[in-house]
């Protein structure tokens, strides 16, 4: 299995199976123009034992393998150099990556029943540099970490859906600080507990906020069953226009997008609420009792809501079960 899931400029995303994964890691682990029969006994031993170990995980699972490509000048490099040589950390490789990891994963996670966090481990990640005059291919820098699982079961209609969001994700600024925020929540390995909860936090306050925004002129005032004087309401809107509390826009925005379990997701935003709110203004609780689970559970299915009622992916398959 190889399945382009999204190519985009400098950076491309694929969905690969063991065979496709194994040429992945021989172009990675073997220098660059040589063949592993080109090498001393001591390095094919070495290389072959470091394939060995993440082929192991790649029999039964599928890997996310995402590359960037730029190209620079060596007068462009020389930017990018302090008085070690090339500072990884001021090129763009990486923000570029870390964006097409969430939009992917984002897509995987709400074309799935669960969350690709449940089933994800960071594998490697490494810069090379590719002199086009001479073709010399250098390993700059390198870093790896595995531990036992990482996406499997992945069926065929998912992986379409995938695509889609995918693309739609990378394309849509509406949704880009959000699906930054749920996808840095998914880390919570890399990142550390509460990092990750407060992303997930904030991604549920930032689309319940812009979404209630989109709807809140909408909001009808009744009193009696009946439908109250446009003078009234008007005046009601402008009197709480700035008073609303999340659990407000969230209730609102529930019965726009037809929340069959309304009443269920809203006392458990209140309930993870009360958490959160005690952990940060009284420290009534430690890190790991916050709601992280429960709060990316939300934010998945509002998610899923939301692409669903407004039909954004034609013909996509959203799993609603959350």
């Amino acid at each position: 299995m190889d399945i382009m899931l999204l190519s985009d400029d400098d950076v491309t995303v694929r969905l690969l199976g063991a065979e496709s994964f194994e040429l992945i890691l021989k172009s990675i682990l073997i220098p660059f123009g040589k063949e592993l029969s080109d090498l001393d006994d001591e390095k094919q031993t070495r290389i072959k034992s470091t394939m060995r170990s993440y082929q192991i995980h790649s029999d039964l699972n599928a890997i996310l393998y995402i590359s960037v490509l730029k190209s620079f000048s060596i007068e462009d490099l020389d930017n990018f150099k302090d008085d070690e040589g090339i500072n990884l950390e001021k090129l763009p490789h990486k923000s570029i990556s870390s964006r097409a990891f969430g939009v992917t994963a984002s897509a995987i996670s709400l074309a799935r029943y669960s969350k690709i966090s449940k089933e994800f481990e960071f594998i490697f990640e490494g810069y090379y540099v590719l002199n086009i005059a001479n073709g010399n291919h250098t390993n700059v820098n390198n870093r790896r970490r595995i531990h036992d699982r990482m996406i499997s079961n992945i069926l065929e209609e998912e992986i379409q859906t995938a695509v889609q969001l995918s693309k739609f994700f990378q394309d849509n600024n509406e949704l880009t600080l959000v699906i930054d925020l749920y996808s840095k929540s998914m880390e919570p390995y890399e990142l550390g507990f509460l990092h990750a909860f407060i992303s997930a936090w904030t991604a549920l306050e930032v689309f319940i906020a812009t979404q209630f925004k989109k709807i809140q002129g909408n909001v009808n005032i009744t009193l009696n069953e009946a439908p109250v004087h446009d003078i009234f309401s008007k005046r009601i809107h402008e009197v709480m226009k700035d008073k609303y509390r999340l659990l407000d826009k969230f209730s609102a925005l529930s019965s726009h997008l037809n929340d069959p379990n309304a009443n269920e997701h809203i006392n458990l935003l209140k309930k993870s609420k009360i958490i959160r709110d005690g952990f940060f203004h009284s420290m009534s609780c430690s890190i790991q009792d916050l709601p992280l689970n429960d709060i990316q559970y939300l934010v998945d299915k509002y998610l899923k809501l939301y692409l669903t009622k407004e039909k954004k992916i034609n013909g996509a398959f959203i799993k609603k079960s959350g």
